[in-house]
């Protein structure tokens, strides 16, 4: 597993950190923490064709998941893009190794 972290990036607008991670060097996903979260998200549900739910996920085909989620430590609302087979994948590799 690989991670990168972009400061300073801009998306709709709106700066923030992306995180960026790999898993067998394949782009598993990216977690953007935007300075202000609730309006990048509002702007992202005007802005694009991609509507959350009620439980602020989507899907978009074949395979990628986007969600709203706060970090493990309950303090930072971010917006996370993952491929579900390697979301699969990684967990199983997890469940065997660990």
């Amino acid at each position: 597993m690989h991670a990168i972290t972009i400061k300073n990036y801009s998306h709709l607008g709106f700066s923030g950190e992306l995180n960026i991670g790999f898993f067998n060097n394949r782009l598993m996903g990216t977690l953007f923490y935007s300075v202000d979260v609730e309006k990048y998200i509002a702007s992202f549900n005007k802005t694009t064709d991609i509507k959350l739910n009620d439980n602020q996920e989507a899907s978009l085909p074949p395979h990628t998941r986007i969600r709203v989620a706060t970090d493990y430590q309950g303090h930072k609302k971010y917006i996370d893009w993952s491929d579900n087979r390697l979301d699969k994948e990684v967990n199983l590799w997890i469940e065997r190794y660990s």
